[in-house]
């Protein structure tokens, strides 16, 4: 079962929170006894507070209460019991209201055009939000195939209703009953059906083709999804790669009374549309929540194809033979100091942290490498490295890892251990047993399990991954569970679960797993989210994997938008309001707000900061050195020394690393470095090789 998609308000807890499928919110309402869709309007904003540059410092949008639209039905007194199917689908679930000898069902899926219900052995009965000044008109489809209700809202918004029941010939201002309660209509079917369908869309005020709209809706009434899928990934070439958004129609009604495809994409879709998906692109729009304008497309596939893939961004900056001698010196002797030092990993707290330790020492044998070609010193580190990886592949560690059979993953033990009260049990180990960040906590150790293999293969020709002796065949097993429990491609694998992090929807991971919020997923570091991604890459090219390395390059060309439409406000492809660019990042991401903070510390430079870590070769495909200038002088006015002085300053260096690395060197090559600078995952060895080596 998934754990971390946009429907995990709907699978746990009280269930009544809402779920933001897109363009519509969704939630069930136990008073009136229905459930039903929201949508919002960018100029609706709460807005609470502004940072010191002016920005808005957290802004969300209502979470329907009143919703736009409630189905609901006459038998439904008492209110009727809600259920959810348990999700295979990552992009779709149902969600069912049953009363009397019948029921409600809601087809739920990411991108659907009309919020749909299917009714059986119920008399139908809808409630639209309309202060009065509303304006209605019926009329009804071909043969009265179907019956159109359509409210011209006094806002300027339209609500469309499409009515369908087979054999049901329908008769406008007879077959349904309208009447004003306060600020909504209620609308009730004289009849109980066996089975009706009744869809609802809306067009927006702000629409400068409101007919054309309208119309692009009538002809897809009727057409509505069941289940959706990664129909296609694959890589077109050593620089492009494509993916499809497969939609399934639900076969309820006869041939000929519904109309033809039609779903929403995201920003991130519509710029990269592909093959019939890009000529079926329609001028209908709807704001999303916090990703800008959704556009939607007659199309049941998304085709989408990205170019300019990473392929070229491996392992390290193979730069050594352009570092100058005397700052080659500095380097050797930074890491000849590290090398003698504590590589292993076991006092650090958690599996997060211990995988930030593995990393650090994979990075300073690269450094040893990449910046010196120097076999004998990076033999040395390696073995070193290779020695802190062992008590992980025995599991001999504190949390140690199980298999979790219910949710299909890999999980820490930390909850059971734990000593303190429930409430902080929960969050042992930033909940990894909860399915919390765990493309964070296992990058760390795929990236490092790739670095080691690849760099031994470098200076032992016998290490390769066909040779069963050799580091990387041994561990090859360990390694490729962290991907599979993160990134399975396979929907009909029966242990794991397919992409558990990655939502191809919205081009980039959730962190949060098992928890209710009302503000739906979220994500509060872009930068661990694509160190993940790369880890896949570098895993693959590290075994010859094109299937996984192909997986992690098409990973990091989506985010290479979504992340810069979404979450790095201040990039030129941000979508954001601008009255949060002055941020330049989003802090935590949610599916309904963006809130400039972390979930751990209020301090600039950690909100900021957390979206820098890791600095590696592929920090600059994502984040643009421009954009990485322009934040840095408008948060400390491009000085290192108007930063506090604590271990977030190392992350910036590094940041800076990416456009002035004179600076940067500078800063890590001094005599006068304090190691104490240093974030727990950054060694001064990997500073000094990427700074002197970009």
């Amino acid at each position: 079962m998934h754990t971390n998609k946009y429907y995990q308000n709907f699978v746990m807890g009280f269930q009544n929170q809402t779920v933001f499928p897109l363009p519509y919110g969704i939630r069930w309402d136990d008073g009136i006894g229905g459930s039903g869709p929201d949508q919002c309007e960018v100029e609706q904003v709460f807005i609470n507070s502004t940072t010191n540059s002016g920005a808005w410092k957290r802004y969300s949008l209502p979470l329907g209460d009143p919703a736009l639209i409630t189905f609901s039905a006459k038998e439904f007194t008492p209110p009727p019991k809600f259920s959810s199917s348990r999700p295979t689908d990552q992009f779709c679930l149902n969600v069912t209201l049953s009363g009397g000898d019948g029921n409600m069902r809601m087809p739920v899926c990411q991108g659907m055009a009309f919020a749909t219900a299917v009714y059986t052995k119920l008399t139908p009965r809808i409630f639209i939000h309309a202060p009065p000044g509303y304006v209605i008109t019926q009329a009804v489809g071909s043969g009265g195939s179907f019956l159109k209700i359509k409210i011209q809202l006094k806002n300027g918004n339209i609500v469309l209703l499409y009515i369908f029941s087979d054999g049901k010939k329908w008769t406008p201002g007879d077959d349904a009953q309208i009447r004003a309660l306060g600020d909504s209509l209620e609308i009730n079917l004289k009849d109980k059906y066996e089975g009706a369908i009744i869809q609802g869309a809306k067009v927006s005020k702000r629409s400068r083709t409101i007919k054309e709209d309208e119309a692009v809706y009538d002809r897809s009434a009727g057409w509505y999804p069941g289940s959706a899928a990664l129909s296609s990934m694959k890589l077109n070439n050593k620089s492009a790669g494509s993916y499809t958004i497969s939609y399934y129609q639900e076969n309820l009604l006869k041939e000929g009374i519904f109309g033809g495809p039609l779903v929403y994409g995201l920003p991130h879709h519509i710029a990269a549309l592909s093959g019939d998906s890009m000529e079926k692109k329609t001028g209908l729009k709807l704001d999303s929540r916090v990703n800008g304008p959704m556009t939607a497309v007659s199309s049941a596939d998304l085709e989408i194809t990205e170019y300019g893939l990473p392929s070229k961004i491996t392992f390290g900056l193979g730069q050594g033979k352009d570092i100058p001698q005397t700052d080659k010196d500095v380097v050797k002797e930074v890491i000849k100091k590290e090398i003698a030092g504590n590589l292993t990993a076991l006092n650090a707290e958690g599996t997060y942290f211990k995988g930030k330790r593995l990393a650090r020492s994979a990075y300073i044998c690269l450094s040893a490498w990449d910046a010196l070609k120097d076999e004998a010193l990076t033999r040395e580190c390696l073995d070193k490295a290779k020695a802190a990886f062992t008590p992980f592949t025995k599991n001999s560690v504190n949390p140690k890892l199980y298999y979790d059979s219910m949710f299909g993953g890999i999980v820490s033990d930390a909850y059971h251990t734990h000593t303190g009260k429930p409430a902080e049990k929960i969050n042992a180990d930033f909940g990894n047993m909860f399915y919390n960040d765990h493309h964070f906590h296992y990058s760390y150790f795929i990236q490092a399990g790739a670095v080691i293999a690849w760099l031994d293969a470098q200076i032992d020709k016998n290490a390769k991954i066909d040779n069963e002796d050799s580091w990387v065949a041994k561990n090859k097993d360990y390694i490729n569970t962290f991907i599979r429990e993160t990134a399975n491609p396979s929907p009909g694998d029966t242990k794991y679960i397919s992409f558990r992090n990655f939502d191809w929807f919205h081009g980039h991971s959730w962190a949060a797993g098992l928890y209710e919020f009302g503000d739906g997923r979220n994500e509060e570091s872009s930068s661990e989210d694509y160190n993940y991604a790369y880890g896949v890459r570098l895993w693959g090219a590290a075994i010859n994997d094109n299937l996984i390395e192909g997986r992690g390059l098409l990973m990091l060309g989506v985010m290479r938008k979504s992340l810069n439409m979404y979450m790095l406000t201040g990039s030129h492809l941000s979508v954001q309001p601008r009255e949060v660019r002055g941020n330049f990042i989003c802090g935590i991401l949610w599916e309904n707000s963006v809130d400039y903070a972390t979930w751990f510390s209020p301090a600039v430079e950690a909100i900021h900061g957390i979206h820098m870590i890791p600095t590696t070769p592929i920090s600059e495909y994502i984040r643009d050195p421009a954009f990485a200038k322009a934040e840095f002088q408008g948060t400390y006015q491009g000085r290192l020394d108007k930063m506090p002085v604590n271990p977030w300053k190392s992350i910036w260096a590094m940041n800076l690393a990416t456009f002035d690395p004179e600076s940067a060197w500078e800063f890590f090559s001094s005599k006068e470095f304090d190691k104490k600078l240093l974030d727990d995952g950054l060694s001064q060895s990997w500073a000094v090789a990427f700074t002197a080596g970009i």
